[in-house]
């Protein structure tokens, strides 16, 4: 196994890599297909010294040099290549979370056949980087439970060009993704907040004087034809209510109480109810939409979580 302490892979999360930035060590080891080649070598030497045959010899140095090329530009495929941080949707637990690993080539020189494999993914994916050029590589990573998630280990290897080294590295990205509790099949009880009329509904109040920019259809026509001057129908409809999700500060089963308030939380923004959530240690106002959901469910996915 060859080793090689300078060069290697940056870890990074910046356009450029830090003054100091470590990279990561890059190790070479032959293939079956190297191992064959090996051989092969050695028993063409092996030949030449018996024989003392001049072409043994041409052919055996031959082999040797093709090795040792080999292994230099496996080594200078992944030499200098940079890793950025990895992102990840959200996802519910139990999910896949696919992450996007960006891949920078700043050199001059393209890298081929570079295989990235996540530690719990079971197949590697090869990609080719352009020269000065930047690829991103989805990794699908399992996540079991709500929490964050980070990619894990990843394994970066190439056997460009002749297939008889293989040269890898294995690091850990930066970034994360956050993980949903996974949604119980029945969301949990909300208490509602009353809520106060507001005009311009269809159960009748009463009558007022009318104002200019009333609309039309609300005027009393037949109260005008009395003679009781120009009315216009006032009426109320009840607001939306708030639901209120909640969390006990010592809930029995916590993992299953915000699987419920998950549920809870799909329900009311499929409803369109404005909804808010109380946690022990945090509260959230009640709201509505697609930004109000995730800031929801993300406070439920980190509760009790290191951030």
């Amino acid at each position: 196994m060859a080793r090689h302490p300078e060069g290697g892979i940056v870890v990074t999360h910046r356009s450029k890599p830090p003054a100091g930035t470590r990279a990561a060590r890059l190790y070479a080891l032959p293939t079956r297909a190297g191992a064959l080649f090996t051989a092969l070598a050695l028993a063409t030497l092996i030949g030449a010294v018996n024989y003392d045959n001049n072409l043994g010899y041409m052919l055996a140095f031959l082999l040797v040099g093709m090795g040792l090329v080999s292994l230099v530009h496996a080594y200078r495929n992944l030499s200098g290549l940079q890793v950025g941080e990895a992102s990840a949707l959200p996802v519910f637990a139990g999910e896949h979370a696919r992450f996007s690993l960006p891949l920078d080539n700043r050199g001059g020189r393209a890298r081929y056949g570079v295989e990235v494999r996540a530690h719990r993914a079971s197949a590697p994916i090869a990609v080719d980087v352009p020269a000065d050029g930047m690829v991103w590589v989805q990794l699908d990573v399992p996540a079991p439970e709500r929490g964050r998630l980070a990619p894990g280990r990843i394994t970066l290897a190439t056997r460009f060009p002749l297939g008889i080294w293989r040269c890898l590295v294995r690091l850990r990205p930066l970034g994360s993704g956050v993980v949903y509790p996974k949604p119980a099949a029945q969301a949990a009880p909300a208490a509602d907040s009353g809520g106060r009329p507001r005009l311009g509904g269809d159960d009748f109040q009463g009558f007022r004087a009318y104002r200019p920019g009333d609309p039309l259809r609300a005027v009393h026509w037949k109260g005008l034809a009395a003679g009781r001057g120009l009315l216009t129908r006032e009426a109320v409809e009840p607001e939306a209510q708030v639901l209120w999700l909640e969390l006990e500060r010592e809930p029995a089963d916590l993992e299953a109480r915000l699987s419920e308030l998950t549920a809870a939380v799909l329900a009311a923004h499929r409803a369109g109810r404005p909804f808010g959530l109380r946690l022990p240690d945090q509260c959230i106002e009640p709201g509505a939409g697609d930004d109000h959901r995730a800031r929801c469910l993300r406070a439920l996915a980190l509760y009790g979580r290191d951030e």
